[in-house]
């Protein structure tokens, strides 16, 4: 759905290993996702919103800093239908999502200012997530892969109306 929100705690120090004695300090490190720019907007200033009334309810001093800031990825419709067309060409088995994918990535400053669209290879229903601590990617995805962005670029250069 169009709402659809993540925030991931990734971090979290407080205080020092000292018995009785409350911390002074504090840091929390979040990862914020969404689909859209908009809605990635409106999630950032409602985090401040909550921060804030926390900060006044039980009088602590915050600052807040953003950081690694990704852009929401935005298929592109022509786009994703060249990865459809190269797939088919080449009789790769396509399975498409009813949602994206929740990866953060930076492809998604290609895509709020350049037709793009961004797709899976598929590393299998055994393997680690990606960007889990124990993901390896499989290297016998290097020959399918190559050959899926390679059948791209063809349809891409000949034919100059995409």
């Amino acid at each position: 759905s169009a709402d659809f929100q993540l925030i991931t705690p990734i971090h979290i120090e407080m205080g020092e290993i000292a018995y009785g004695i409350s911390a002074g300090y504090g840091e929390l490190r979040l990862t914020v996702r969404t689909w859209t720019q908009e809605f990635m907007h409106e999630l950032s200033k409602g985090v401040m919103r909550l921060a804030k009334e926390a900060s006044e309810k039980y009088n602590m001093l915050i600052s807040d800093e953003w950081s690694h800031e990704f852009s929401a990825n935005e298929n592109q419709d022509a786009a994703v239908l060249q990865v459809v067309q190269a797939a088919e060409k080449l009789n790769y088995p396509l399975k498409e999502r009813n949602c994206p994918f929740k990866w953060g990535e930076d492809f998604g400053l290609f895509t709020q200012n350049f037709p793009g669209a961004m797709f899976g290879i598929g590393s299998g229903e055994d393997c680690p997530a990606l960007h889990n601590p124990d993901y390896d990617f499989p290297d016998e995805l290097i020959h399918s892969g190559a050959s899926l962005f390679y059948s791209i670029c063809q349809n891409l250069v000949n034919d100059p109306t995409v």
